[in-house]
């Protein structure tokens, strides 16, 4: 599929520290968890919600268009 414009470097380091804290909190939680999880189940998941986050979504008909540029944050510049 077709992906959104972003800023190659920052994705790729959010991208590689997602992924080294799920796994380290997966490793650390595992004890406390009623039932393990996969490994494969989860890695499966964390790229499902990469691909969401970076798919490009064409405009419905009757929606606004797609914001442009970086997502801005609640309480940004504060």
């Amino acid at each position: 599929g077709e992906f959104r414009p972003v800023d190659v470097i920052l994705t790729a380091r959010v991208i590689g520290s997602g992924l080294g804290g799920l796994a380290l909190s997966a490793h650390h939680f595992a004890p406390f968890e009623p039932e393990a999880i996969e490994p494969e189940a989860l890695l499966a998941g964390y790229l499902e919600v990469i691909e969401r986050a970076l798919a490009a979504v064409p405009d419905a008909p009757g929606q606004p268009p797609a914001a442009s540029g970086p997502p801005s944050f609640a309480g940004e510049g504060l």
